[in-house]
């Protein structure tokens, strides 16, 4: 319950985490990406960035504190922070946590990301087969060893779990 409610707020509440962001000492560039949360959905997506070299992780957004390391990556805060890492040129955002116990929670966070302005890249394991007439949508997270069929239609935002096969 706790996780559910600290995923919830999104909103910038706290003026004092405001002030407290000079650990945050550059501009991000356009391609740069925090993941929102540190439990083991998390870091089994950065395991498959780290595979693929294409995505640079620049922090993680979760309660643990603040300059903690999750994996070698640098805790920048907490959701109160996540407007003003937008503010501070941070375009792409990554939700690193599953369900939350109720699917719908995390579409709502979804929606409030997206009310921000964050983009969310797909991400796909190597390991995972997805026929090229498949669309998958924005955010959409595929785990290893999946299988993606032809013509399938993942919607944004949805997590295929390893193994999974979709057809």
């Amino acid at each position: 319950e706790e996780v559910v409610e600290f995923y919830s707020k999104t909103k910038i509440s706290d003026e004092n985490n405001i002030d407290n962001l000079s650990h945050i000492k550059k501009k991000f560039n356009k391609d740069d990406v925090v993941i929102l949360g540190a439990g083991g959905h998390a870091k089994s997506i950065i395991d498959i960035i780290e595979n693929q070299n294409k995505i640079k992780i620049s922090g993680i957004c979760s309660d643990d504190e603040i300059g903690s390391q999750i994996r070698e990556y640098e805790v920048l805060g907490d959701n109160a922070i996540l407007e003003a890492l937008y503010e501070n040129g941070l375009r792409n955002i990554i939700i690193g946590f599953g369900s939350l116990r109720r699917p719908s929670k995390r579409d709502e966070i979804y929606s409030k990301l997206k009310d921000i302005g964050f983009s969310f890249p797909k991400i796909i394991c190597p390991t995972a087969n997805i026929e090229k007439s498949a669309d998958i949508g924005e955010g959409t997270q595929i785990f290893m060893g999946s299988n993606i069929c032809s013509d399938v239609q993942i919607a944004e935002n949805c997590i295929i779990n390893t193994g999974s096969i979709v057809s």
